[in-house]
């Protein structure tokens, strides 16, 4: 079982979470301090493949994870069991989730497709509230990080991009009001 995303848990620092690229896929739960493995556990049927997980100070009892299915699927798993307690799969062509970000009340999820759309789920009652296609030749979001008010977003593209989203932590989602330069990543 290989491992394809590893993150800390951002309310329990002795704690790390690890993800099987499996189908279905696993979650395992490790201390950090002597790597020991304290709960592992197998998500539901067609949750295959999972690309990414997030746990962050907002998310004291549930970790969230994304799959690269078709179409993708956002997982929330509680913290104290182990156990899939919701499951969002998204719409067509909203496929393979390889990142996500979360604050207080959403989930942003980046898609690796043509063009790259974040979806904003609510992390409540999983269900999607907004959806914003990013601009021509911005396709195949392969990372996100948030920072105060904005999304960052990396692509896959022949000449990668990185693009500043508005909106972190509020809805709708939007390119910036202002002109502003987007990066374009050239070796």
């Amino acid at each position: 079982n290989d491992v394809r995303w590893i993150f800390k848990d951002a309310t329990n620092p002795r704690v790390l979470y690890s993800l099987t690229n499996t189908q279905p896929g696993g979650v395992l739960r490790v201390d950090m301090d002597n790597m020991k493995l304290l709960r592992s556990s197998t998500l539901n049927s067609g949750c295959d493949n999972p690309l990414a997980g997030v746990s962050s100070v907002f998310d004291r009892d549930f970790l969230y994870i994304v799959t690269n299915t078709v179409p993708g699927r956002v997982i929330k798993v509680a913290k104290d069991t182990m156990q899939q307690v919701a499951e969002l799969p998204l719409s067509a062509g909203e496929d393979t989730i390889v990142s996500l970000q979360s604050d207080a009340v959403y989930l942003y999820v980046a898609t690796y497709t043509k063009p790259g759309f974040v979806v904003q789920i609510r992390k409540s009652d999983m269900r999607a509230v907004g959806k914003l296609p990013l601009s021509i030749g911005e396709d195949k979001i392969t990372a996100m990080v948030h920072g105060k008010e904005h999304l960052y977003a990396a692509t896959d593209t022949v000449h990668g991009r990185l693009v500043r989203l508005q909106g972190f932590r509020s809805w709708p989602l939007k390119a910036p009001s202002q002109p502003e330069v987007k990066v374009s990543v050239v070796p």
